[in-house]
């Protein structure tokens, strides 16, 4: 072959280089053949490799032979001298010793002491004396040391060269092979023949000595006399001296050794590994394999079957042994045709071979009837010779199913009953254990053998579980363990063919005593397997025929295909518990208690129970007989079926069913409930449970200790480490279905015990295994001290399972307050104590350590995410449930999953998690971690593994972080991802932990900064692009299988999975982190995680570009470089997206191919494929669709849904375990009602099958990776929101304008995704014409859609909350921008150059309408349209957009000079700077597409019909678009649009029909919600902002606004002032106080009234009425707040203040319409309260407000933004001016509050108020009333008494003294004013003379505190001049307002003076003047009228 051809290519490299070197050559030859060796197996072996190099050389190499000196016969002669020097015997028992074990030994033991005869002493050394056989023995060569811990690959290397050593030696020395073996066959023929004459003279001998005795005194012995026996024993070692050689059996053995118990490895001797038996006639291994057929003696013949039977190891080789074995004629392979020409049987044929078994076993059995006849014995060579030929047939049975079977059904050979004939007579124990193994390989499962597809293997699973069954029976029959003394019975039940056995006469007991022994105890007397233990083997103490009968019956007991391997410790054990096929349920149940129960009970109480006590020749024995005694225990455990007992979870009411109602329910009956009791394994469950002898001797076997574990080596190794592995298992299962047991399958025992058919005796005592193991304090040490195993990971892997389920047990889980440490007592969990005062404490931290950094070659995870075989048996699920295919890989997770298990809250600390990890034991909340020099623990290991294989450099890290696709950026994230995941999740739980989170995030932060070095070492890219990559090839690889492979690996649904969910806890704990250390003001470390994730992620690290090159350009440049960079957090963000696209991809192709190669013809997961129906298959795998999927589950008739679950991570999956149940279910039921009938309906439904589990497993899949990738994205999203909310001010790279560009392209790139329909199914380039046909996916499906909307729904706050972010920095860009225009304004000092221009924003304006145009999209999209939270979020994303806008619209137009208040915006519009320009460009979004119609119909629907939270968002918006629509010159739109789409009338109709309820519950003490109120004031803001335009109010006129709100009942629902309670602050309260709650409902409609009223024309007398109508229904509340706000015991509020301004302008405004007036003139008599019911209240206000400052003495403060403003000064540079102003007037100093904000607000609310007060007073007085009857005349009816002195004037009605108080007061205050206003304005010109400290101090007190850090001092000296001249025309105003209040106080003053002037004169009294009281303004009823006009000079 090639290899061939290569090995000589480099041989005759070798041999050209040594015949260039002829003196190195003839120096080496000297060596090798000269030189004297010490040991002669060295020598020989090292000759007979020389003569194979040398012959080769002579052949291929002219002159070699000259420079050795000697040609081929001399070279063959070396080699043959080599042979007769021990060169065999060096290469196996030195050289292969490794490989010889004590199994192999044993079968080998004739061969292997023909090796230690071969090379024995020399004749001549051996005399009478020393002749015995013992002596012989030790005169045979000493065996070689065998050194069996030879690593593994120096193990290979040995056998490689082995090989090629002996095929070369087989090829090129074939003649020598020949001659040897035929000289040897010559000598032992003349040795035999010399035997037989000796034998033959010495019987003639010893007859002559009898007839001499007989005649000398007569016979009286039959044996000979012993001391006669000399010469016979000279002889004896004469003939053992003089021995044959045996070099050919030799041979033999060096190649059974060699290729023993290894598959296929000997496929060249068959003929060059074809497998077929037609091969190369001139292939010298094969050659010399069918010339090996030809030998006739004995040894040979035995040498050569023990070497065929190592050649047939494996699936090709055993097919190829057996159709030798078959000797067919006609076969190339068959045996030497001289063998086959004759009318025998072949010596190497199975005929043969069962031939030599049948007549043994009819010889022996015809002398069984005569006690008295002699009894035949089979010949000691015989025995040797059938037992290699067993062996033979075990190697081939047991790999090939095909040979198995042909001779199990063959008549010819009739295989199990010629073995069990023989089995059944008296034979040698070492024949009788091969003839049980031989059963054994008949009966067996090996996974080793391939079985095909599913169809096929079903079929062969079925036929070995038969040959299974049939091996019971045939067992039971052949008594070869006696189960039964009633023969008659057992004749009755035994089968035709099998032989009549001995009939005892006694019958046994039908009693079942569980847990006490077995209750079916061999019969002692009767021999068999018992006797032979007890009686031969355990004399002799060796023990193979029980071995090989304990391997039978583990062999028989067959685990299900539908079950989970034994070794498998991740699957339920119960929920997985299948019965076992192999296992009759019936056996023996005419005659005993039915089952296999006899046997496994013969395993335990003989057995295994009884090892320690019996003697061993050998120590592996023992180990061995434990291993497999715990082997068949273990399967008896794993085949124990209990999910009859496991409750349907689907129900409602499981909790409440009994166990046996459960039982019934899952369809259990007395024959299921019998074959449990029967089962052995239940016997086993409960013996352990009861605390019986079998878990002590468990327990023994586990004392052997680690130690020995890990040091033995060889067969006593493996042993030990079987038999604790099992021990481990047994005692995990144990721990797993003990629950189940206790709980529900007992219990139903008891209550079913009679209908069993025989009575059950179960022990008193069953418990937990815990409670067993909590008395077995050390033995619990021991199984832990297990993690420390170095020889077998699943010994680990079981330890820390067994840890695991204990920490959970509230056995172990307990306090136990009687620990002790040190001087101190300590209160600990048990399991923690017990640990912690062991001695081997230390060792077991230690052994935890070392599992984490455990790593080979199968530590990285398999990537492989289509295990579509394991999904068909139910085995998995998706992604979650998949299980690494190598326990090493498992350990670490385990470890991990255990501490997280026990770091959960609901165990109290510490646990054995804290113990791990280095917790302190004592105070783990405060005590630091251990430093890794002083004491190594778990999470330093974890921080290793997440430390290792990282770049530590910043550039690397920086390119790792980008784009660029590295596998070393981070070897445990590509390489084990799922170990990564969950290190980053127990790091994600110990930092916010409550008890661990201080001292880990301390520890993570002193050591090193973790989450710093973590999150910019972390590769961004999860897998390479798959679109910028090899898309094309990958669409065109659909028949290159590597190429596909690789992509499945590299872009694997699992690694992509497990990947996303590391970056999930990464993140997550990275905000955590960040989030910490901003409350912490650990500046440097935030800043420092903060300026990365916001740094370019295509520059390195710290060399960010300047941020001027950026964006200090022109409009029209840079714009694209600054698209063109990209922000870390970003290309994480879009990396996580390109991952989750490309994986989803490969998962949908690799459905795809599992589709076409399940459905159209290639393998089947259940059932044989049709070729009729193979055109469906292809139909449905290129267009799969909803339509097929439910037609499936119409014609199985179930109902898929109802097998959803949550998984651990809490994704909806289908539970496969539970769908693959419902269809087995749903096709026996349409099996069993004739449905199946026909092939083509069985085939639709077998189809119909698969591919509900083939769409069913890929859902699961795609469903787990989005999860992954939704929680990935969750991760990312807590990320940048602590980014851009509490870590914003960390942000110092570019200052401002940096933190703007990080809001933007966040805004930017988060908007981009928000608007595309599909982002994540969007092809990209990989639809093409070459690569979309046939395979790419198809459009999305719904569910996919309601993912894509699911995702974008969470990444909406995020979008919210950067745009707020950036409204807030452009709110700052307009006070910047302020302070750069009055920088640049003429007159400003301190300028000494011309500044650039200024500009508000940094951004380019194209992109930022981008955005804004994007933005409107996102809200219009079908997933923004499906979910009302997207959408709301993306409604207030544009909230805060318009609002940034705005601001800077309005910064622009604050500082524009000659721009009145009401133009400023509309005139901003029209300026050529940028900000003008993005306000119109925005609006132009809207106005020129359909975008704006559209944005409203939605906006306005979601106003209407949305949740209450979103209605409130909505009618923002609408405030806000409305404002935008504001700028147009034309009407409104949004009230146009709102107008006619009748929006209008449904806004305000709701507030009646819907929502006036609603709002009355959110006045209540304890509201439930105050979602109504809300609501009401975004509506009430809403309308108040539209009411400000003619058009806007005139809509809301016309649709009854004004009927609606007097027809509130809310309003009138005013709390008293001590309805809460007392309290007067509610600054701590979550909910704000009953008077603040309804305060937020009045001021909106008093407002809206106020507006509406200024919009009413005077003649539509109409609405004025509606408007008084107003007041008249709100009556009551209106006269209690004004009231309220004159009283002098009550307190004043911010809130009261403004109620009553607007309650006192609003009187003003409707008193001013005298029809108004009138109709309350005339409904006065009536009973009717309105405006002329206010009048006194109105007035009072003036006496109590404008006549002196004490009403600030009422004032408080009622929330913290109040007590806030109280604190701040209003103007730092007012106190003097004021101060002095006050004096020059002779008042007192302003009061302090007034200094503040607060105070000021204060002022200028009482201001108003007085102001509107006496507007009202002159307008009332100034208006004729109509008088009621024609003749009656009015008169002049003063508002104000004729009092001018403070001491006569009343509390409650003003006095004309108040007015002189008024006007004095006034006076001063607009001198005060005047003063202060210069000052300000002298200022503001001259703001120079400012110090720094007073600019600070002056910008500390506005509104732009926060800017203060990014403004220098020219811009604060520029901001400070803005500021001041803002607060002088603030004081001018309020002057003006003072001046115009005067000139009407002066108006009332004059007429009142002239009032009561005229009425003294008349009247002669001025005290008879009128009082308020008694006026008709002063009462509900007056009888006194105004008079209808009043004339004044």
């Amino acid at each position: 072959g090639t290899n061939q051809e290569l090995s000589e290519v480099a041989a005759l490299d070798k041999i050209s280089y040594l015949v260039r070197d002829s003196d190195f050559l003839v120096k080496l030859n000297a060596e090798i053949v000269d030189k004297q060796w010490n040991d002669e197996g060295m020598k020989g072996f090292v000759w007979l490799q020389w003569a194979l190099l040398a012959l080769f050389g002579m052949k291929r190499s002219p002159g070699f032979d000259r420079l050795i000196g000697y040609r081929e016969d001399r070279v063959e002669n070396i080699a043959e001298q080599a042979i007769q020097m021990g060169a065999y015997r060096f290469a196996v028992d030195y050289l292969l010793g490794f490989r010889i074990t004590d199994d192999l030994e044993y079968d080998l033991s004739a061969e292997f002491e023909v090796l230690q005869r071969q090379h024995a002493k020399a004749p001549a050394a051996t005399t009478a004396s020393d002749s015995s056989p013992e002596n012989i023995e030790k005169a045979a060569s000493p065996r070689y040391p065998h050194f069996t811990d030879i690593p593994a690959d120096f193990q290979w290397q040995i056998e490689r060269t082995l090989e090629d050593t002996l095929s070369t030696f087989i090829e090129r020395m074939s003649s020598l092979i020949r001659r040897v073996r035929y000289s040897e066959e010559d000598a032992i023929y003349q040795a035999q023949q010399a035997e037989q004459q000796r034998l033959f003279q010495e019987e003639q001998r010893q007859q002559q000595q009898q007839q001499q005795l007989m005649l000398q005194g007569g016979y009286r012995y039959s044996r000979p006399i012993a001391g006669n026996a000399g010469p016979s024993a000279s002889n004896t070692a004469a003939a053992a001296a003089a021995e044959p050689r045996r070099d050919t059996e030799c041979l033999f053995l060096w190649i059974t050794v060699l290729y023993s118990e290894k598959p296929d490895a000997g496929l060249r001797f068959w003929g060059q590994g074809s497998g077929s038996s037609h091969v190369e006639l001139d292939d010298r291994l094969s050659v010399f394999l069918r010339w090996g057929s030809d030998c006739r003696e004995q040894g040979m013949i035995r040498g050569y079957f023990n070497m065929l039977s190592a050649l047939a190891c494996g699936p090709q080789a055993s097919i190829c042994a057996h159709e030798f074995m078959s000797a067919s004629s006609g076969s190339l392979m068959s045996p030497s045709r001289s063998q086959v020409a004759s009318n025998q049987a072949p010596l190497c044929s199975w005929s043969a071979l069962f031939g030599a078994l049948d007549f043994y076993a009819s010889s022996l059995r015809e002398n069984e009837p005569d006690p008295l006849a002699e009894t035949p014995e089979i010949p000691e060579a015989e025995i040797s010779l059938l037992r290699s030929f067993l062996r033979l047939c075990r190697s081939v049975v047991r790999y090939s199913i095909v040979a198995r079977t042909t001779l199990y059904e063959s008549p010819e050979y009739n295989a199990i009953m010629t073995i069990f004939n023989l089995l059944g007579c008296v034979v040698p124990v070492p024949l009788k254990a091969s003839l049980i193994s031989t059963i054994a390989a008949f009966g067996e499962l090996n996974p080793e053998i391939p079985y095909g597809d599913d169809a096929h293997a079903d079929s062969i699973y079925q036929a070995i579980n038969e040959m299974a069954r049939r091996s019971w029976i045939l067992l039971e029959q052949s008594q070869t363990l006696p189960t039964t003394n009633n023969l008659d019975a057992l004749r009755d039940a035994r089968p035709a063919d099998v032989q009549q056995v001995p009939m005892p006469g006694k019958t046994p007991s039908r009693r079942m005593n569980i847990g006490r022994g077995s209750t079916h105890r061999p019969l002692q007397n009767r021999g068999g397997i018992v006797y032979e233990l007890e009686e031969v083997e355990a004399a002799v103490e060796t023990y193979p025929e029980v071995r090989a009968f304990v391997r039978l019956i583990s062999s028989l007991i067959h685990s299900s295909s539908g079950a989970p391997a034994l070794s498998n410790m991740e699957r339920d054990p119960v929920l997985y518990s299948v019965p076992s096929p192999s296992i009759p349920t019936d056996l023996g149940e005419s005659y005993r208690v039915p089952g296999v129960s006899p046997y496994v009970g013969f395993v335990l109480d003989n057995v295994l129970l009884k090892a320690e006590q019996r003697s061993y020749r050998y120590p592996s024995e023992k180990w061995s007989v434990y291993a497999l005694s715990l082997d068949v225990v273990e399967r008896s455990l794993g085949t124990l079926d209990l999910s009859a007992f496991i409750a349907d979870t689907s129900g409602q009411n499981t909790t409440r069913l009994s166990s046996t109602s459960i039982f019934q329910q899952n369809g259990g009956s007395t024959s299921a409930l019998q074959a449990i009791v029967t089962h052995p394994g239940f016997e086993i469950a409960i013996r352990i449970l009861c605390g019986s002898k079998l878990l002590d001797t468990l327990l023994h076997v586990l004392a052997v200790g680690v130690d020995a574990l890990n040091t033995s080596t060889g067969d006593l190794g493996t042993s030990i480490e079987l038999a604790v592995a099992r021990t481990l298992r047994i005692l995990l299962r144990v721990l797993r279905i003990q629950n189940v047991l206790l709980r529900h399958t007992v219990p139903v025992l008891l209550e079913s015990s009679d209908a069993l058919g025989f009575p059950i005796n179960l022990p008193r005592s069953l418990t937990t295994l815990e409670q067993l193991l909590l008395t077995r304090k050390e033995s619990v040490i021991r199984i832990i001290t297990y993690i420390g195993c170095a020889a077998s990971p699943e010994i680990c892997l079981a330890t820390i399972k067994i840890i695991h389920i204990l920490s959970d047990s509230s056995v172990f889980n307990g306090v136990d307050d009687g620990m002790t440490r040190g001087s101190g007592s300590l209160t600990l969990n048990r399991l923690v104590g017990m640990i912690d005062q062991s001695d081997e404490s230390v060792r077991i931290l230690h052994g935890f350590i070392n599992c984490l950094e455990l790593e080979d070659e199968n530590s990285a995870e398999s990537q492989s995410g289509a295990l579509i075989g394991e999904a068909a048996k139910g085995f998995t699920s998706g992604l979650e449930d998949q299980q690494p295919l190598a326990s090493s890989q498992s350990i670490p997770i385990a470890i991990i999953d255990l501490l997280l298990a026990n770091l959960s809250p609901s165990k109290p600390a510490p646990t054995i998690a804290h113990y791990l990890l280095g917790f302190s034991l004592s105070k783990p909340a405060t005590d630091d971690l251990p430093d890794p020099s002083q004491r190594a623990t778990c999470l330093h290991t974890i921080l290793d593994l997440l430390r290792k294989d990282r770049l530590a450099s910043g550039d690397a890290a920086a390119s790792t972080a980008g784009d660029d696709y590295s596998v070393r950026s981070s070897g445990l994230l590509v390489n084990r991802p799922r170990l990564a995941e969950r290190c980053y999740h127990l790091i994600y739980h110990l930092c916010s932990d409550p008890v661990t989170s201080d001292v880990t995030l301390r520890f993570l932060r002193a050591r090193e900064n973790f989450f710093s070095t973590q999150i910019s070492t972390t590769a961004a890219t999860i897998v390479p692009d798959l679109q910028q990559t090899d898309a094309e090839a990958y669409a065109a690889s659909s028949s290159d299988l590597e190429t596909v492979g690789y992509f499945a690996g590299l872009y694997g649904p699992i690694r992509v999975y497990a990947q996303m969910h590391a970056r999930a806890w990464l993140w997550r704990s990275t905000a955590l982190e960040l989030h910490s250390l901003v409350l912490q003001d650990s500046r440097s470390r935030a800043k420092l995680i903060v300026e990365w994730l916001v740094g370019d992620a295509n520059q390195s690290s710290g060399s960010d570009a300047d941020e001027n090159d950026v964006f200090s350009v022109l409009p029209g440049n840079g714009a694209q470089n600054f698209l063109d960079s990209r922000m870390r957090v970003l290309a994480l963000f879009d990396c996580l997206r390109q991952a989750y696209r490309d994986s989803s991809f490969v998962l949908r192709r690799q459905q795809r191919e599992t589709e076409h190669a399940y459905l159209s013809g290639g393998d089947s997961l259940g059932g044989d494929n049709d070729s009729d129906i193979a055109d469906e298959g292809v139909a449905s795998f290129s267009s799969p669709s909803n339509q097929t999927a439910a037609l499936d589950t119409d014609i199985l008739n179930v109902d898929v849904s109802s097998c959803i679950v949550s998984n651990e991570r809490g994704c909806a999956v289908y539970d496969l375990h539970a769908l693959v149940a419902l269809l087995q279910q749903a096709e026996q039921s349409l099996e069993s009602s004739g449905a199946l009938n026909s092939s083509a309906t069985r085939q639709r439904v077998h189809r119909a099958i698969r591919r509900i589990v083939i769409r069913s497993y890929f859902s699961n899949q795609e469903r787990e990776l989005f999860f992954a990738y939704s929680s990935a994205l969750r991760g990312w999203k807590e990320v940048a929101e602590i980014v851009v909310s509490s870590a914003w001010d960390k942000i110092e790279s570019g200052g401002r304008a940096g933190r703007e560009r990080t809001a933007f392209q966040m805004l930017r790139r988060l908007v981009q995704v928000l608007s595309e329909n599909d982002p994540v199914y969007n092809p990209g380039k990989l639809i093409s014409a070459s690569s979309a046909t046939g395979w790419w996916i198809e459009p999305p499906s719904a569910e996919q859609e309601l993912r894509h909307s699911e995702l974008l729904t969470a990444l909406a706050p995020t979008l919210s909350l950067v745009t707020e972010r950036l409204a807030l920095e452009w709110t700052r860009s307009g006070v910047l921008s302020r302070a750069s225009l009055a920088m640049n304004k003429p007159g400003v000092s301190g300028q000494s150059r011309q500044l650039p221009p200024a500009i508000d924003s940094r951004l380019p304006v194209e992109p930022l309408l981008d955005a804004w145009k994007l933005l409107v999209g996102s809200a219009l999209t079908p997933a923004a349209q499906s979910s009302l939270h997207l959408r709301g979020n993306v409604y207030a994303s544009m909230l805060h957009f318009l609002g940034g806008i705005r601001k800077l619209a309005t910064a622009e137009a604050e500082d524009t000079p000659g721009l009145s208040m009401n133009k400023q915006l509309s005139s901003s519009v029209t300026k050529h700077r940028s900000k003008s320009r993005l306000v119109s460009g925005a609006l132009d979004v809207l106005a020129d597409s359909t975008l704006g119609d559209r944005l409203l119909e939605s906006v306005s629907t979601d106003a209407a019909d949305a949740s209450d939270a979103w209605k409130t968002v909505a009618f923002s918006l609408l405030d806000a678009l409305s404002t935008l629509f504001g700028f147009e010159p034309s009407p409104n739109r949004a009230v146009m649009f709102l107008a006619r789409k009748n929006f209008f009338s449904s806004y305000i109709g709701s507030i009646i029909r819907r929502e006036d309820q609603a709002i009355q519950a959110t006045l209540q003490l304890d509201p439930a919600s105050l979602n109504s109120l809300y609501i009401y004031e975004a509506k009430m803001a809403f309308f108040l902002r539209i009411a400000q335009r003619q058009d806007g109010a005139e809509k809301l006129l016309e649709n009854g606004i004004l009927d609606v709100l007097a027809d509130c009942a809310f309003l009138d629902l005013k709390p008293s002032v001590r309805s809460d309670g007392g309290q007067t602050s509610y600054a701590d309260a979550f909910i704000p106080a009953r008077a603040e709650r309804y305060h937020q409902l009045l001021m909106p409609a008093l407002d809206l009234m106020l507006v509406l009223v200024t919009r009413i024309g005077r003649d539509n007398l109409t609405l004025w009425m509606k408007a008084a109508r107003f007041i008249s229904q709100h009556y009551g509340v209106l006269e209690a707040i004004l009231k309220e706000a004159s009283l002098p015991a009550q307190p004043l509020s911010i809130a009261l203040l403004t109620e009553a301004k607007a309650i006192s302008a609003l009187v003003f405004y409707i008193s001013r319409q005298r029809a108004v007036l009138d109709r309350e003139a005339a409904l006065a008599g009536s009973g009717h309260v309105g405006i002329s019911s206010l009048n006194l209240p109105m007035l009072a206000l003036l006496s109590k407000l404008c006549a002196s400052s004490t009403w600030t003495r009422r004032l408080i403060t009622t929330n913290d933004v109040e007590r806030a403003q109280s604190q701040v000064p209003a103007s730092p540079f007012d106190d003097d001016v004021k101060d002095s102003v006050a004096s020059a007037l002779g008042e007192r100093p302003i009061n302090d509050i007034q200094h503040t904000v607060f105070g000021q607000q204060a002022s200028e609310l009482v201001d108003a108020i007085v102001h509107n007060v006496i507007s009202y007073a002159q307008t009332i007085t100034d208006q004729s009333v109509k008088s009621p009857t024609p003749d009656e005349t009015r008169t002049f009816r003063p508002a104000f008494t004729w009092s001018i002195e403070h001491s006569r004037e009343s509390d409650y009605t003003p006095s004309l003294a108040t007015l002189v108080a008024f006007v004095r007061r006034s006076m001063s205050q607009i001198e005060r004013g005047r003063k202060a206003r210069n000052e300000k304005l002298r200022l503001s010109k001259n703001s120079s003379e400012m110090t720094a400290a007073d600019l600070r101090k002056l910008i500390d007190a506005s509104p732009y505190v926060e800017l203060s850090d990014d403004l220098n001092t020219s811009q604060m000296r520029a901001l400070a001049s803005v500021l001041l001249a803002q607060q002088g025309q603030r004081i001018g105003r309020s002057i003006t307002m003072l001046v115009a209040a005067v000139e009407q106080a002066l108006v009332l003053l004059w007429r009142h003076l002239s009032y009561f002037i005229n009425t003294n004169a008349d009247n002669g009294d001025l005290g008879n003047g009128y009082a308020l009281g008694g006026g008709a303004y002063g009462g509900h009823s007056g009888g006194n009228r105004l008079s209808s006009s009043m004339s004044l000079p």
